[in-house]
């Protein structure tokens, strides 16, 4: 590590935390064997490294937030509407009540072109925003199921199993797997961000 000029920036930015990233409870043995090495240069650019509870059943995510210094100059980019939108019943039904008012709002358009442009432009900021407020809620729901997995991870080591609630159990695999399909949709929306930048 060392010789690579490379540090262990979760034990630099949390010098004094005790966290494991793999555990296993038939044998009552905690480590931290996932790290995340970092150049030293890069190190101060590091905002954030986390450990947090997983759906794999004995090791924990670890999570790295990094500053991009503002040299790399990003713009809007451009915009492609995601098909998995199409799936959520939620979705449709907020373009289907939205449609006959921005068809409405337009009725003086006489040129086709136009008015189709324009009817684009308004679906477009409805699916922005519904998108933003979505992510929104979806992050702060991983944020809830993370603390659950927590505090139902430490009942279950910290309990006698003949006296552990069978419900604490069903409770944690329940929490998990919704965790799962979390980190499952959000790998389906890089896949297609990256798809969108590659065209």
């Amino acid at each position: 590590m060392y010789e690579l000029n490379l540090i262990d920036i979760h034990r630099k930015l949390h010098p004094k935390t005790r966290s494991f990233t793999y555990e296993s409870k038939t044998i009552n043995l905690k480590s931290r064997i996932d790290f995340i090495l970092v150049s030293r240069p890069i190190s101060i650019e590091v905002q954030n490294a986390e450990i947090r509870m997983s759906v794999a059943p004995d090791h924990k995510a670890t999570f790295l937030k990094i500053d991009v210094r503002s040299e790399f100059k990003r713009g809007p980019g451009t915009w492609k509407f995601n098909n998995s939108l199409l799936e959520d019943d939620d979705f449709k039904e907020r373009i289907s009540f939205y449609y006959p008012q921005i068809h409405e709002k337009y009725t003086d358009v006489k040129d086709k072109q136009l008015l189709w442009e324009l009817i684009k432009m308004e679906i477009r900021m409805e699916t922005i925003k519904y998108s933003k407020d979505k992510r929104y809620k979806l992050r702060k729901r991983e944020l809830t199921l993370q603390k659950e997995l927590q505090d139902l991870d430490y009942k279950i080591c910290n309990t006698e199993f003949e006296t552990l609630d069978q419900n604490v159990l069903v409770e944690y695999e329940t929490a998990k797997e919704e965790l799962k399909k979390i980190y499952e949709n959000r790998g389906k929306k890089a896949i297609f961000w990256i798809k969108s930048k590659m065209v």
